[in-house]
């Protein structure tokens, strides 16, 4: 995994820590696929860029730790599918959800998706979810390893 610890999850507008190399207007940014791809098999943190506009993570879902169902309401975020398969349930809604932040619902372990669209996702596939709109990764066997970028509300 690249960046954050598994969950992925940010609670607020996140800010600058010396674990997330500082964007410098006027210089780009590289991580090599090789590197990456040996992170996520070490299952060691490669650092990200994080502002307050945007968060990048790599994340690595196991279909043997499967995550709730969420929402936000502060920011969209677009999948980019680097290795494994499963599907990525969204839009519809989940009823019983509980609010977890000021900015996040999450529903129960094990509660679906009701009304929602699943996308059969492999690498190359790319999703974008819009903010208020419930998504859920579910990994096949093999797991789900995405870069997921988080674009926050202004």
């Amino acid at each position: 995994m690249l960046a954050l610890p598994l969950s992925g999850y940010v609670q607020n507008a996140p800010s600058q820590s010396t674990t997330n190399p500082q964007v410098v207007e006027g210089k780009g940014m590289y991580w090599s696929i090789d590197d990456v791809k040996k992170a996520l098999s070490a299952g060691t943190p490669v650092p990200l860029p994080r502002t307050a506009r945007y968060l990048i993570t790599v994340q690595n879902r196991l279909k043997e730790k499967p995550q709730p169902s969420e929402v936000h309401t502060n920011r969209t975020q677009f999948y980019v599918v680097l290795d494994g398969s499963g599907v990525i349930v969204v839009g519809g809604n989940v009823p019983k959800s509980t609010q977890t932040s000021p900015t996040d619902r999450r529903g129960q372990l094990g509660q679906s998706i009701v009304g929602g669209t699943p996308y059969r996702v492999k690498p190359g596939d790319m999703l974008l979810i819009p903010k208020n709109t419930w998504h859920i990764a579910q990994p096949d066997p093999g797991g789900l390893r995405y870069v997921l970028v988080n674009l926050m509300e202004p």
